[in-house]
């Protein structure tokens, strides 16, 4: 998947989730450790410069990951 999608998706997804008000846990699951570092960077880079609520906990693990057992790792949405 490019990274143009992916950066849409992740904005839509992160949207949806203040737009509903949702309180909780979002979790990416991606592919490849690749696209999950690349995740990570880009949401911590998201609410740097776009803001948000910080009513919301991002998870972002790899398939591989999961099969052994590891749900992820946190973004630390604010230092």
């Amino acid at each position: 998947m490019p990274r143009y999608a992916i950066r849409g998706k992740i904005k839509r997804y992160i949207e949806l989730h203040q737009n509903e008000d949702l309180h909780g846990t979002v979790i990416f699951f991606c592919p490849n450790t690749i696209v999950t570092r690349y995740v990570q960077r880009f949401t911590k880079r998201f609410f740097d410069e776009e803001g948000g609520e910080e009513n919301v906990t991002i998870y972002v693990t790899s398939y591989e990951e999961m099969k052994i057992g590891n749900i992820g790792e946190k973004v630390e949405l604010w230092d």
